[in-house]
């Protein structure tokens, strides 16, 4: 795996399945050859990472904002006019699942098991964190949160897996357990969040605030 940030211009390679930026390439395996999926716009285009051969090429319905493998297939979400989420399956030429989102969503994470995908995003001005089923996309949950929506991580808190919410106006992460969506706090910020992480172990986050990094337990 190789990557550099999207901050400083997308290039990601990516032989694995991995959360990655939207304009960045994302490989899923299939019985044929493994296959590389680029999004740019909202095109999204699947190339044989064997003989770098174009092999299938869509229209989405809007620009991308976070593209992962998952499996043998790719999910998708996109903003735009049309905000929606997006499953398709190694090797076909259709989508095999599109949901139609009534928010403008900022990023999306998947529970450790895979089973389920957590959306943030904004409606009204109002943050909302959607919980979906990975494999059909129908909904299983829906929590709103204070604030205007900016960046989503998934971090731990012993075995319990917390999602991290990080929102401005007011400035600060809200912690909701990914299993139920229950608040578990809310951490104030001293400036308004950008992009936050969490450790796939222990009990910290990072969040990006301007030009500091703030540290959260």
């Amino acid at each position: 795996l190789a990557r550099r940030g999207r901050w400083s211009g997308v290039v990601t390679v990516a032989l694995a399945g991995a959360v990655l930026a939207g304009c960045a390439p994302v490989a899923a395996r299939s019985a044929g050859p493994e296959m590389l999926y680029v999004a740019g716009g909202s095109d999204l285009r699947a190339i044989s990472a064997e003989d770098l051969v174009t092999r299938g090429q869509w229209r989405l319905p809007g620009p991308v904002i976070e593209g992962w493998a998952r499996g043998a297939g790719l999910q998708l979400i996109t903003g735009g006019a049309a905000p929606a989420w997006l499953a398709l399956t190694a090797g076909q030429r259709q989508m095999e699942h599109h949901l139609d989102l009534d928010f403008l969503p900022v990023g999306a994470v998947g529970s450790g098991d895979g089973a389920t995908t957590f959306l943030l995003g904004n409606r009204g001005g109002q943050a909302r964190i959607l919980a979906m089923s990975s494999a059909s996309g129908s909904r299983l949950g829906l929590r709103e949160v204070a604030g205007t929506a900016k960046a989503l991580a998934l971090g731990r808190n012993g075995q319990q897996e917390l999602l991290l919410a990080a929102v401005d106006e007011p400035a600060a992460v809200e912690l909701v357990g990914a299993r139920n969506l229950k608040p578990a706090g809310r951490v104030a910020l001293a400036s308004p969040p950008r992009q936050v992480i969490g450790l796939p172990y222990g009990h910290k986050a990072f969040v990006l605030c301007a030009s500091t990094v703030a540290v959260v337990d």
